[in-house]
């Protein structure tokens, strides 16, 4: 009788544990760590996108507006044309940042409203330090 009740007692306590290592989504602390580093190398990527991308558009920008350009108008179409090359790598330059800034603000937004849900998940297992390599000393105080 002692085995049996024993066995009870341990299988009670292996199943209180097993329900603090998954979460209300069936994620384990691995996987959420590993969501975590995924969206915020995804957030990472998207803040260089679009900064890459702005400094393109801005400098693309500026090298078509120093452009010498020429209207002609030839059977009743009119255009313009140039001949210096920085009108052309200004066009270039434009065509790649736009696409490079807006897809930099998508994948930086998402990646970052993922990285704070996931990192709030992260919290609610014990024991989680997001800080686990940084040395600090603070004082807190709660009502």
């Amino acid at each position: 009788m002692k085995k049996i009740v024993g066995i009870l007692v341990l299988l009670m306590f292996t199943a209180f544990s097993f329900g603090e290592i998954v979460d209300e989504d069936g994620y384990t602390k691995d996987v959420v760590r590993q969501k975590v580093q995924k969206f915020k190398n995804m957030r990472t990527t998207g803040l260089v996108m679009l900064g890459s991308g702005g400094v393109l558009l801005v400098s693309g920008i500026a090298y078509i507006s120093s452009a010498d350009w020429e209207s002609y108008s030839t059977y009743g179409r009119s255009g313009f044309t140039t001949d210096d090359p920085a009108g052309g790598a200004g066009i270039i330059m434009t065509a790649v940042g736009v696409p490079l800034t807006v897809a930099g603000i998508v994948l930086a937004s998402i990646g970052s409203k993922k990285y704070k849900e996931y990192t709030s998940r992260l919290r609610m297992f014990s024991g989680y330090n997001p800080h686990n390599n940084e040395f600090r000393a603070g004082i807190s105080y709660r009502f």
